[in-house]
This record gives C-alpha cells, structure tokens and sequence, in this order.
C-alpha cells in the first residue's frame, strides 16, 4: 500500500459490519489546493478517489463542495459521465470515491497526440459525445459549470468522452458556485449573473475552438458557424439546447433558425 499523506484507518472503508481493506492505494496527485487524488483497490476493482485535504477538513464550505459534487454525481446515468460510487463525510475525513478512468484528460490528449484530431470524425465524436452528457445533465437540472479540457477525460481503449468535476456545478438546490474557469467561462457568468444551461453551450464554443487550435487543424466553415453561434455573448442568441448543436452538426437543421 502506497500512502504518505495521511494514513488511513481501516474504519475508513467500512459499509455497515464489512470492514473493506484497500489492496492497493498510490498518490496520483498531491498538488491539488483544496484535494488530494489516489487510485485504490478494493475487491479487485480499481477507484479514483478525491480526497479533501486534511488542513481544510474543518471547513463546511469545502465539505459542502464534496456533498453537492456527490449527489448530482449519483444522479446520473450516462456513459459519458463518470460514475460515483461513495462519500465518506465524517469528523474523522472527507472524500469521494468514483469511477477510475484510464485514459487521459482532453488537455492531455491534445499535447501528447494531436494527431488524433487531425481525423475529423474523431473530432465529431467528441463532440457528439460531449453534446450528449451536457444534453443528460441538463435534463437533469444541472449545469456543469467548468467545462474545460481538465475536466473531459478520453477512454484509453476507445477514446470515449468522460465528462469529470461537478465541484463547481449548479442546479435548483445547489444555487452557488465556487468558481468558474475564466478562460472558458461564459460573459454572465463572468458578470455573476444567473446562468443556465446555455452557459455550457458557450464554453462548448470556446473549447471546440481551443480544440482546432490546439491540434492545428483547420476548423471547417460549417463548425465554425455552429461555434460562433455557440460563443454569442446574449444567451438568446446562442443554441438553446445541446440537442439543437447536435441537429446542426448532423445537418438536420440550419445554423440560423
């Protein structure tokens, strides 16, 4: 077992009378400010989990981070949204577990095989894929908040999209925030002005755009309609709905309505 953080009890693992004894934990992250990140094993099966650190334990706002992140993580079901499997909420530590994704995040993919993205289907797989778990999330009430390349992961096995992070999230009974990513985050937001769901429609557009960009790839003339459109500083004027970027990029509807 790899720990040099803080040392776990075995009571850590407990569900109900069943004590589970991690068979693997290695640091993966310690740089986080606010979290600390470990692959463990339990029962064969590998999870991510993220850690509050210890110093900020005693903090309600960064524990209620963890519970709101848990509870809309729970609420969903998408293959293109990470799955969570636990919380641990006590005096003694504060942390989720979820699904392990091995792969690599889109910030990482872009750096280390940009050539992936010269493939144009490829790009239109992660959008169609992206535009589907932003589409199930938003039925749901919730809106991401921080769409960024850090927090969309890509399958190793089949470079599916895996959308990560709902700390900074909003939805109905979760009405604050806090933060955003300035650099992706839409005007209201910036404003902090009520956002919705057209706030991840535009920093969809601004990460479609870093996407070419960053892969050195032309961006065709059609996507750049849909991306501007996507980027429109009213939210009236951008696409209303993740389904209604989908009909354009499969050309089922016009750009312009």
């Amino acid at each position: 077992m790899e720990n040099s953080i803080h040392p776990f009890s075995h009571s850590d693992f407990s569900s109900g009378a069943e004590t589970e004894v991690p068979e693997k934990m290695q640091v993966v992250d310690e740089q986080g400010s606010t979290s600390i990140s470990y692959i463990i094993r339990l029962n064969g099966k590998d999870y991510f989990m993220k850690r509050l650190r210890p110093e900020l334990q005693a903090h309600e706002v960064y524990r209620n981070l963890y519970r709101k992140e848990f509870e809309l993580g729970i609420s969903f079901s998408s293959p293109y949204i990470v799955a969570y499997n636990k919380l641990k909420d006590d005096e003694e530590d504060v942390y989720i577990l979820r699904e392990n994704v091995v792969g690599a995040t889109l910030k990482e993919k872009l750096t280390t095989a940009p050539e992936y993205f010269h493939k144009s289907s490829n790009i239109m797989r992660l959008m169609l894929q992206l535009l589907e778990a932003l589409r199930h999330i938003h039925e749901r009430q919730v809106v991401h908040a921080d769409l960024k390349p850090d927090n969309i992961m890509l399958t190793r096995i089949n470079n599916d999209v895996k959308l990560i992070d709902f700390g900074f999230s909003f939805a109905d009974k979760f009405t604050s925030s806090a933060g955003r990513t300035l650099e992706f985050a839409a005007p209201e937001q910036k404003r902090n002005e009520a956002i919705d769901a057209r706030t991840d429609i535009y920093a969809f557009g601004v990460l479609m755009k870093y996407v070419y960009n960053k892969a050195d790839v032309q961006m065709p003339k059609r996507v750049k309609r849909i991306v501007q459109r996507c980027m429109e500083p009213t939210p009236a004027k951008r696409f209303q709905r993740a389904e209604d970027i989908v009909m354009a990029l499969q050309h089922r509807s016009k750009c312009h309505q």
